[in-house]
């Protein structure tokens, strides 16, 4: 796997250990998104990844960018094309120093597949508040 480690909020450094990619609406037959099923879609998308970090691990989302399209329906609103899930991990900890490092389950969308990872997540990876929002653990 391609090594990448991102500075976030602090200047803590985190690196990527492991990710997968999908297409965003891969199990939806989409023509018209409304406001309300993409913010549906995304609770949902949310509860999966929980489930997938199985509680043991922080799960923090990036605000995607949405892009609204004139349908004969109304507005359509569309992520971008991708969806990126990612463990994240820093052997440092902030909070509990009997661990030895924190982590997190970070999910995006972008319209590529990674790598790279797009400049405009880069830069919303680098206002995270890891020190606060990450989970601590023990090897």
């Amino acid at each position: 796997m391609c090594e990448m480690k991102i500075e976030v909020a602090e200047g803590v450094e985190i690196e990527l250990n492991a990710i997968e990619q999908r297409l965003t609406y891969m199990d939806a037959d989409i023509d018209f998104i409304g406001k309300e099923e993409n913010a549906e879609f995304l609770s949902d998308l949310l509860a999966q990844v929980k489930e997938q970090a199985n509680d043991m691990i922080a799960v923090y989302g990036i605000e995607p960018k949405v892009s609204m399209y004139k349908h004969p329906e109304g507005t359509s609103y569309q992520l971008p094309g991708i969806l990126c899930t990612a463990e994240f991990k820093c052997n440092e900890v902030f909070r509990d120093h009997d661990m030895n490092y924190s982590a997190m389950m970070i999910f995006w969308f972008q319209e590529d597949w990674v790598f790279p990872v797009a400049k405009d997540v880069v830069e919303k990876f680098k206002r995270i508040d890891w020190k606060n929002l990450s989970s601590e653990h023990q090897y």
